[in-house]
């Protein structure tokens, strides 16, 4: 007879959350093993077995092949242990769920967490009938909120969101029985012990609640043309019925003064998406996935006008899926529902977050101006979450916001394992924060633009939250070079760390190296496009050729210089950037710049046109392909003054979609505007000449829109091949806020295609700012590799 033995299994991974005690409970009975499995505080899983060697590798095998779908195993380490190592009270009987172990002094190790899921079909199945009718918080180990209802490690319901709610009987039964899908779902609850929706009316000045209400009150209420701001499971959103027109007009007006920055939607189903938007089959797994995100999509030409105040100016719609019991009452016939498209908004005002509480909700004049209705529910909402946002960009989809769905989802560098724990403190504009231990790199959720003190709160809340939940013992504190960012506030609150300063579009090129998962021995060049960054010189960079290889870097290419003073009020106003590329490409100036057509182009009309037309030296200057874009926006009249972050050129990209042919330029003609200079550089200015030339000629707004946009495109991959050849690299990077942008994209991918280059993107990581948290953390270690 084959001699037992006492092994204990360890497994990191994402392995707490995903219901992955229940899974080895139900497998080891399966197998008939006796022992015992619980959470760590370090967010992995101890499991004990009494068994013999077979059945120990059996049982390990067994849990990599059938784990949870939302379960990761990164490692798993087996050891024989004594008997005195285990408490043998646990062994007897049944295998058992038993108490977690919460020592965090112990913080070597890392192990990871789920993101929010959607609710699963057979959740919304059980949403048919009681205990659970139309219950909007209806989840299960498959499914339901994770990191927004999360306040500490390890994950039991004590620490969580609904250690408010004790379990009913019923709801208890679940919990308890090794046969069901409940079997110690954190997050269950139903009708009976669960949270609760509060709907709010007017009442002259103030809010009034009112506990007891139908779903069908609602949705006859959305259906009449109200609107509601509905509290969800990470934030709020604005509810109204999207193909009301007047009412989304309304919002237009009364939220989203002075901006036409796009609203997002909630469809009904798949089906309804096919509908109204241009979808590819792999649009539609992203779409229907478990991180239901805002996927930004073709708009049909014939539903056009039913959009108009949803995307002002655009031919394209952010739009997601249900993804909550509550979304699901909402679309609900039997509920009376009548419409199958939804304005679903963020609920904040512009530049501060989301409200998150009953106090802040209804304390919110802006909020009492424009909505009918607020529903808000007693579950608090532990860290607050945004949508994700992400581009269909032909083959690849690119994330413009990384949150819910995504976060806390780390990415792992092997370079990186061997360092102290580090803390990233990010951009400034749509920033995120981020984390790094173990080689694995953990970004916030997003956090926005550090412009106030309420975001800079909710940043400082959310790295708090992350090295809590994930047991750092921080040693390095990472920065932009910007001396001015107001993130740097919170670094009297780190000041035992040491401080690494990384330039902005190194660390651009930083994230991309590490959302390819390139380790710090290999090479990479990278264009980085964008509006801004501080340059390692004090001035204002956008359009950097950067070589970086184990640490060292060089700025090996860049674009033209062109004259910046008066910083950001040029991206606001493009017009003012217009002139300065009329001026420095020596063009006739009052062809554009009529005296009728000066308070269209500037704030101040004449009197700004005059300080800048007579402006012979500027302080700061620019290298910004962003800047670029926004000049030809401004001179074929799509956008004269920036309402949301990227508009101009968003507008122009819109425009030049719609031009349905591909020019190809010979590498001649391309070679014209390389200037080989102490360090070679795209002339931009040429290339701004070449865009008036045809203007001036009549070419077609559309036309003119696709060139600007194939030109710089394949004059970037031109001299990039260039100087990719010299270093023996045969890829070539883009990374920063143009990387968003389709036309680009393409145009260099296909030139690069044409010389037997690949383009490398994002993945995983924003390309823009949202990326830069990674890359700093990125980059610093490769400083610390070098000391």
């Amino acid at each position: 007879m084959t001699e037992l033995a006492f092994f204990r299994i360890n497994i990191t991974g994402v392995v707490q959350s995903v219901g992955f005690r229940p899974f080895i409970q139900k497998l080891a009975a399966k197998l008939e093993i006796m022992g015992y499995v619980r959470n760590l505080a370090s967010a992995g899983v101890e499991i004990v077995i009494k068994s013999t060697n077979n059945e120990v590798d059996e049982f390990v095998n067994r849990i990599k092949e059938d784990k949870p779908e939302l379960a990761i195993i990164l490692k798993s380490n087996v050891i024989e242990v004594d008997s005195d190592e285990i408490d043998p009270g646990y062994l007897e009987g049944q295998f058992k769920i038993i108490p977690s172990k919460k020592d965090k002094e112990d913080k070597s190790g890392f192990s990871a967490l789920p993101p929010d899921v959607a609710i699963c079909d057979d959740c919304i199945e059980d949403m048919g009938s009681d205990p659970r009718l139309n219950y909007s918080f209806t989840s299960c180990t498959n499914c339901g909120p994770r990191y927004t209802a999360i306040y500490e490690l390890p994950y039991d319901r004590p620490q969580t969101a609904f250690r408010d709610f004790p379990l009913c009987e019923t709801c208890n039964a679940e919990y308890t029985d090794i046969s069901d899908r409940r079997l110690h779902a954190q997050t269950t609850c139903c009708t009976e012990c669960g949270p609760i929706f509060t709907m709010y009316e007017k009442n002259e000045d103030s809010w009034e609640s009112r506990s007891s209400f139908k779903w069908e009150e609602v949705n006859n209420g959305l259906a009449r043309g109200e609107i509601f701001v509905i509290m969800g499971i990470g934030g709020s959103h604005i509810v109204s019925d999207a193909l009301n027109t007047d009412k989304i007009q309304f919002l237009r007006e009364n939220k989203r003064k002075k901006t036409d920055k796009p609203f997002a939607v909630m469809m009904q189903n798949i089906e309804t998406i096919r509908k109204y938007c241009i979808t590819t089959k792999k649009d539609e797994k992203l779409l229907t996935s478990v991180r239901r995100p805002i996927l930004i999509l073709p708009i049909r030409e014939d539903f056009m006008d039913e959009f108009e105040f949803i995307s002002p100016g655009l031919l394209t719609l952010g739009v997601m899926l249900p993804y909550t019991g509550m979304h699901y009452n909402l679309f609900d016939k039997k509920l009376k529902a009548s419409t199958e498209v939804l304005l679903m908004t963020s609920a904040n005002e512009l530049g501060v977050p989301m409200p998150i509480t009953q106090e802040t909700i209804t304390a919110d004049s802006s909020i009492f101006q424009f909505a009918d209705k607020i529903m808000i529910h007693n579950r608090k909402i532990a860290q607050r979450v945004d949508d994700s946002v992400i581009r269909s960009h032909g083959d690849n989809h690119l994330l413009i916001r990384r949150s819910r769905g995504y976060v806390p989802q780390p990415l792992y560098l092997q370079s990186l394992e061997n360092h102290g724990d580090m803390i990233s403190l990010g951009a400034e504009e749509n920033n995120t924060g981020a984390i790094m231990k173990n080689g694995w790199v953990v970004p916030s959720q997003h956090i926005g633009h550090i412009q106030n003190y309420e975001c800079l709160s909710f940043l400082q809340s959310s790295l708090d939250h992350l090295v809590d939940l994930f047991n750092l013992d921080p040693k390095y504190l990472i920065l932009d070079l910007h001396p001015d960012f107001l993130n740097r506030k919170l670094i009297p609150n780190y000041l035992d760390l040491k401080t690494i300063e990384v330039q902005h579009h190194l660390a651009h090129v930083a994230s991309l190296a590490l959302d390819n998962n390139m380790e710090h021995s290999e090479p990479i060049m990278a264009w980085a496009l964008d509006g801004y960054g501080y340059g390692t010189d004090g001035q204002a960079w956008g359009g950097e050729l950067i070589y970086l290889n184990n640490g060292d870097w060089n700025r090996v290419a860049s674009t033209s210089s062109l004259g910046y003073d008066g910083a950001d009020v040029n991206a606001k106003y493009p017009g003012r950037m217009l002139l300065k590329y009329m001026i420095a490409g020596d063009l006739p100036v009052r062809e554009v710049f009529t005296d009728d057509k000066l308070a269209y182009y500037f704030k101040h009309a004449s009197r700004e046109f005059d300080v800048i037309n007579r402006s012979t030296e500027n302080r700061l200057t620019t290298t910004s392909v962003a800047r670029l874009l926004d000049s030809v926006s401004a001179l074929l009249k799509v956008s004269n003054i920036r309402s949301y972050r990227g508009e101009p050129a968003i507008k122009l990209e819109d425009m030049a979609l719609r031009y349905n042919h591909r020019i190809k330029f010979d590498d001649d003609y391309l070679d014209s505007f390389i200037v080989n200079d102490s360090m070679p550089k795209i002339d931009t200015i040429t290339i701004f000449s070449e865009i008036y030339e045809n203007y001036k000629n009549n070419t077609s707004p559309i036309k003119i829109a696709y060139l600007t946009h194939e030109l710089l495109g394949s004059s970037m991959a031109r001299l990039g091949m260039i100087l990719a050849e010299d270093f023996d690299l045969n890829k070539l990077g883009l990374t920063g806020g143009v990387a968003f942008n389709k036309l680009i994209t393409q145009s260099m991918q296909n030139y690069l295609k044409d010389n037997d280059l690949e383009l490398l993107l994002h993945n995983h990581i924003s390309p823009g700012d949202a990326g830069i948290s990674a890359g700093q953390l990125n980059y610093a270690g490769m400083v610390m590799d070098k000391q």
